[in-house]
């Protein structure tokens, strides 16, 4: 993944602007066969539904805009990602293009947290995926994640908890479209981040 730094205003207030793009490679954990049977209703094989990866090669795309200010939200943006499958692999699958659209805004230090509040909304959609050409059953989904956390800036790093609430508007959490489910998931992450004081000679000019 290459990222380029188009507008940036520097340590003050102001915008800054990322654009980047990408190349996904798989890893060999992936499915190796059709675990939906589609067109194959009689006849079951041994098989398995879980894999970490599609076995797919894609593209990325990806561009965030924040803008930096002295009031409260002292900092908002979004991102906008874009992940495309380049061909199906090698075992008939053509995976789903992946659309990633995420809005941010933080507070300022409130003191009694001693710490600065997020808002986050995202909205997630993949599209129809195929096997040997068939529609995968409930590839298709769209997702509303709302989600709220607080930025604690310590002195050794910048920590922050996030709590999100993923909402299925289309689709469902499994690829089994005929099941009676109902989803109830809460996400809760915790991340540290520290600016390492080096730089490297040669990139500077």
């Amino acid at each position: 993944m290459l990222r380029y730094l188009a507008l940036n205003a520097g340590k003050g207030p102001g915008p800054r602007l990322f654009v980047g793009g990408g190349l996904v490679a798989p890893s060999k954990n992936t499915l190796t066969s059709d675990p939906f049977f589609l067109g194959e209703e009689d006849i079951v094989v041994d098989h398995r539904h879980f894999s970490m990866s599609e076995g797919l090669h894609k593209a990325i795309f990806e561009a965030q805009f924040f803008i930096k200010r002295t009031q409260t939200p002292v900092f908002s943006g979004g991102t906008l990602l874009i992940e495309e499958p380049l061909r199906k692999n090698e075992y008939g699958f053509k995976g789903s293009r992946l659309i990633d659209l995420s809005f941010t805004a933080f507070t300022r230090q409130i003191k009694p947290l001693k710490g600065s509040l997020s808002g986050t909304l995202m909205v997630r959609h993949t599209g129809k995926a195929y096997w040997n050409g068939k529609e995968a059953p409930n590839s298709e989904s769209t997702l509303l994640i709302p989600g709220v956390g607080i930025l604690w800036n310590l002195k050794f790093a910048a920590v922050m908890l996030n709590i999100q609430r993923p909402i299925f508007l289309k689709g469902s959490f499994s690829g089994e479209a005929y099941l009676d489910e109902e989803t109830n998931a809460w996400q809760v992450s915790l991340s540290m981040r520290k600016i390492l004081d080096y730089t490297i000679p040669w990139l500077y000019w």
